[in-house]
């Protein structure tokens, strides 16, 4: 296996909620990739609006959590199906390293999501730090983190994905440009 081939099965997932309590339900899911291609590496993201499932409490709907996202409860009751999105997440990660900068709240949401079709439990999300300390290491590893301090999270699930998967995107690249300079 190349070290693309690594790279290709690696998911950045991020999701955004109608709050942070225990009860907390989705109501965005993002999910990015590294592409490899003759053109260099890219970055493709699926992300979707989740509209409320019928057993989640719209009481559990937060006005801080509102004002962070900025996903207004109205737009929610136009977003895709629950179950048709939770069956499109589980297609994405299913058999792929799955990486986050929050693993509990998103395992949470994510468990909440795919229990909609009984699938609860068998997507295990990594710490995207753990991970990138494991993967990259000195002017690399500064690379990735500065790219992430420049680029501050936005607070959509699309977005926020992209923006960790870009993290390593730019990694990848100081890393080829380092193995150039030493040759």
């Amino acid at each position: 296996m190349t070290t693309n081939d690594h790279f290709t099965r690696i998911r950045f997932l991020d999701f955004e909620a109608c709050s942070v309590s225990a009860a907390s339900w989705p109501i965005e899911v993002g999910v990015s990739r590294l592409l490899f291609g003759e053109e260099g590496v890219s970055v493709a993201t699926w992300d979707s609006t989740i509209r409320p499932h019928t057993s989640w409490p719209i009481s559990e709907c937060s006005e801080k959590s509102a004002k962070v996202h900025n996903i207004p409860l109205n737009e929610l009751l136009e977003g895709a199906d629950a179950i048709g999105v939770a069956e499109k997440a589980f297609e994405e990660l299913r058999g792929c390293v799955v990486l986050s900068d929050a693993p509990p709240y998103e395992t949470l949401w994510l468990d909440r999501l795919l229990a909609l079709i009984e699938r609860e439990g068998q997507i295990f999300i990594e710490d995207f730090h753990a991970a990138s300390f494991g993967s990259f290491s000195g002017r690399v590893l500064d690379d990735l983190y500065e790219f992430l301090e420049r680029h501050r999270a936005p607070h959509r699930a699309g977005r926020d994905s992209a923006r960790l998967a870009r993290s390593w995107m730019r990694a990848l690249a100081s890393d080829a440009q380092g193995a150039l300079g030493n040759r």
